[in-house]
């Protein structure tokens, strides 16, 4: 492992042979550590800014992006937030209708019981999905371009 400067920032390059005892160019992967760049003082980590590849001015900041389109965050949004107040008022039911079980309507209340359970499995599941919908990536973007890197 080496280390070059690369703009004021320190750059650790690693070269993998794939066969230790041959120098060939074809045998060897640079990998440069670009992404992930951070300097030691005072024993915290701190990120130092990453250059853009693309425009060759600009740094990759982290950013946190919806995965899918506006229209379809919006339908999250109207998935989400019923699925909620569902879960929460079928598990009121609930409690309400095993405590107030009266001798001789048992068969009454097991039917309510499973059906506010069924419901709050439904609202459940709907709220999943609208999670699902809504959820956000991380990615590395160009503050002078506007070029996008996944940050996985």
């Amino acid at each position: 492992m080496s280390q070059k400067r690369a703009m004021g920032h320190p750059v650790f390059v690693i070269v993998v042979r794939h066969r230790p005892n041959c120098h060939t160019k074809q045998n060897r992967l640079k990998i440069e550590l670009d992404v992930l760049h951070f300097s030691f003082r005072m024993k915290e980590v701190r990120r130092v800014a990453i250059g853009c590849k693309v425009c060759d001015k600009g740094s990759l900041v982290p950013r946190k992006k919806h995965r899918l389109s506006g229209p379809v965050v919006v339908i999250g949004y109207i998935l989400l937030i019923p699925s909620i107040l569902g879960i929460i008022i079928s598990a009121m039911s609930l409690f309400f209708v095993s405590s107030s079980a009266r001798p001789g309507s048992e068969a009454a209340t097991g039917l309510a019981g499973g059906f506010f359970i069924f419901l709050g499995i439904a609202f459940f599941v709907g709220g999943l999905l609208g999670w699902l919908l809504i959820m956000k990536k991380s990615i590395l973007q160009c503050t002078v371009c506007g070029a996008v890197i996944n940050a996985a």
